[in-house]
């Protein structure tokens, strides 16, 4: 196979973090796309190999130089493996648990990889990745890419794309922390890393109705807050309506931030965005739109290139110490641990229809850090719809369903 060419290329800060946290606990995540059309598993095959040449990030490993520095290194013959599945009913949630308990080998390429439930005029594509190459958006735009090649359109290769901390412009790297409310640095206990018993995660998916996500929309604009806000606010609402553990305790919720538009980059693959760490006291906001104003004036200032600068200040003098995987795994349960994780993907960006394929929905990511008792929740909006994936190895029971409910009280 004749891909991209990409010369060896040291881990950044971010790169490097993942790959020792993957070591303690496995931090991929996979995304689905349902596709309506008639398609073979032939052209599908063909597609997957466009989408590898033109992201150079999906033939790559991870090597480890005598001075112990990391390395990209390209391996133009790993070939992204793609596993067939045949099932009557297309059901994905339990592949998408499967992915999601085969940790990857960060010495082999490719860290990528995928799966076809294929029918005649209907298919669903997963795609899995490592967190070292790829974030959720880089994800979201492969599936885009393998569907336009699916569709006959030829995709250019992309070069390589540096590290995030590379990326920052030299007006951004301005050190200052923002300001943020005091609610934040409430005393809570690190998280716990669950035991690693070999079984898989479970996977559930809720589709919220157009009508309900445009007066959605519509209300998180009125309240001078946001969609993903009011998720936030929501899904800890659901969690203290269902956990009597959580009820009265101090909830924290991470939020991911795509710093793409920052960092001055579109649609490569690449992980180029970071967490903020949203803490919710029980019984702090008055209303549910209160709640979800306060998570806005947390998310907000970290959305900066200053902000972005700041994470980057810390995270390089650790990583330059050469810390060992149970450091890393320490720090991230002190500093970043959570209860909930909320990771939007936004609006999909693909047309439809695609020269006679039709994206029917679109589901992620679903992924987990290995914490006790973690809450994962994708949500991706597609055709008008916001579409939420739960993922966790201890579920609360119908966290969606009550999701669901706290946002239609919430627009009523």
């Amino acid at each position: 196979m004749n891909s991209f060419p990409m010369a060896p290329r040291p881990l950044g800060h971010a790169e490097h973090m993942f790959w020792l946290l993957n070591q303690n606990s496995p931090v991929h995540f996979s995304v689905c796309a349902q596709v309506e059309g008639r398609t073979t598993v032939e052209a599908w095959r063909a597609a997957l190999d466009m989408v590898q040449q033109r992201h150079p990030n999906f033939s790559v490993k991870i090597e480890v130089d005598n001075d112990s520095s990391l390395y990209f290194h390209h391996v133009a013959e790993a070939r992204i493996p793609l596993r067939i599945v045949e099932r009557d009913d297309l059901r994905w949630e339990p592949e998408i648990e499967r992915e999601i308990a085969i940790p990857f080998d960060a010495r082999e390429a490719p860290l990528v990889r995928a799966v076809l439930l294929h029918q005649a005029h209907r298919a669903v594509f997963i795609l899995t990745s490592h967190h070292s190459i790829a974030d959720g958006k880089s994800l979201v735009f492969a599936i885009r890419d393998t569907l336009q090649a699916l569709s006959g359109k030829l995709l250019d290769p992309l070069p390589a794309i540096p590290p995030m901390d590379a990326l920052l412009t030299p007006s951004s790297r301005q050190i200052g922390r923002p300001d943020q409310d005091s609610a934040q640095e409430p005393t809570v206990k690190p998280s716990v890393y669950r035991k690693h018993d070999g079984s898989a995660p479970r996977v559930r998916a809720l589709t919220l109705n157009a009508a309900l996500t445009s007066e959605l929309r519509r209300r998180s604009r009125r309240e001078e807050t946001t969609i993903q806000c009011a998720l936030v606010a929501a899904a800890v609402e659901a969690a203290r309506k269902i956990s009597s553990v959580l009820e009265g305790a101090t909830i924290r919720v991470s939020s991911p931030i795509d710093f793409r538009k920052t960092l001055g980059a579109l649609d490569e693959v690449a992980p180029l965005g970071a967490g903020v760490g949203i803490s919710m006291e029980p019984q702090a906001h008055a209303t549910f739109w209160d709640a979800a104003r306060f998570v806005k004036r947390v998310v907000d200032p970290a959305r900066t290139p200053e902000a972005l600068s700041n994470i980057m200040a810390e995270m390089g003098p650790f990583i330059s110490k050469r810390p060992s995987v149970t450091e890393t795994a320490a720090l991230w349960a002190n500093r970043l641990g959570y209860e909930i994780n909320v990771s939007n993907l936004g609006e999909i960006p693909i047309e439809n229809p695609v020269d006679g394929l039709r994206l029917a929905g679109f589901w992620g990511p679903s992924i987990l850090m290995g914490f006790e008792g973690e809450q994962g929740i994708g949500v991706a909006t597609a055709n008008g719809s916001l579409n939420l994936l739960h993922t966790s190895y201890e579920p609360l029971p119908a966290l969606l369903e009550s999701i669901e409910e706290r946002l239609v009280i919430a627009c009523s």
